[in-house]
Order: structure tokens, then sequence, then C-alpha cells
């Protein structure tokens, strides 16, 4: 009996929030909107404040070592067999 009054007490407080948002849906919002926008704010504030010219961390840039040109050594051989390609490899 007891659980069955707190369910409905706790049914009926329900119902009422619901009432209550559909009610002022516009009103909550805004004011999610208006709360986003100051911590926003407030962070940029806090940022733009607490910059004492502290060494910023940077990357250090690796130079990329350049590839060497693959050289190809060919057979006597092979030139011999090749026809109609011009590979003087002087």
């Amino acid at each position: 009996m007891h659980e069955e009054k707190i369910i409905y007490h706790v049914r009926n407080l329900y119902n009422e929030f619901l009432e209550f948002f559909y009610a002022h849906t516009a009103e909550f919002i805004f004011s999610v909107l208006a709360l986003s926008i100051g911590v926003v704010f407030i962070s940029i504030l806090y940022v733009l404040i607490n910059n004492d010219n502290k060494e910023t961390v940077s990357r250090k840039h690796v130079k990329k070592k350049a590839k060497k040109p693959i050289k190809i050594k060919y057979s006597k051989d092979f030139l011999r067999r090749v026809d109609g390609v011009d590979l003087s490899l002087k």
C-alpha cells in the first residue's frame, strides 16, 4: 500500500514536470543556449587572461632525408638482347 502511494506521487511529479516543460519549452531552449554561450565566452576570457607568455610547445621539424635514386646495373647479356632501345650507359 505504501509503495503504491510512492509510485503514484512519482508518476504525478513526472506528469507535472512534463506539463511544465511543454508549457515552457522555449524558455528551456533559450536558457540552455544562453548557458552554452556564457561558458564559451568565459573560457575565451580565461585563455586570454592567463596567457603568461609561457614557452609554447612546438614540434621540431625533422628534415626528411632525400631518397637516393636507384641505380640499375644492366648486364651485357641483357643489353645485347634488347632490340630497338638505346641504353647507352656512359
